[in-house]
């Protein structure tokens, strides 16, 4: 599957985007650093599981350090859903330690079109 680039001013519209696509779910990262499977809380998934379709970063505007990112992920049984968390000093330890462990397609471009070879 390729990386759709998408450029949105703020979280909420990337958030209503990607869900008017088919990332409907909201997933979750539990204490083993694992994503909880939107449908069954018991199942989880390592993030060498996990497809990164595609991912954007925001910036608050009045407050620099209110940054958010959102990832559309695809679950091996086809499962689409959206991760969001603070980067940078407010996130989330778990969800750190997950999305460092994940894998960018070759050439996907992230935040406002720019090449990233990591998240």
């Amino acid at each position: 599957m390729s990386v759709n680039i998408n450029q949105y001013d703020t979280l909420s519209q990337a958030t209503q985007a990607l869900k008017a696509r088919g990332f409907g779910f909201e997933f979750s990262v539990n204490e083993a650093c694992q994503l909880v499977d939107a449908h069954n809380a018991a199942t989880t998934y390592g993030a060498a599981e996990v497809q990164v379709v595609e991912f954007h970063r925001f910036e608050g505007e009045s407050d620099p350090s209110d940054m958010t990112i959102i990832y559309a992920l695809q679950t091996p049984g086809g499962t689409q859903g959206l991760l969001i968390d603070a980067f940078g000093t407010h996130s989330d330890p778990n969800v750190d330690v997950f999305v460092k462990q994940l894998s960018v397609p070759h050439g996907a471009l992230g935040e406002r079109g720019t090449p990233n070879a990591t998240l």
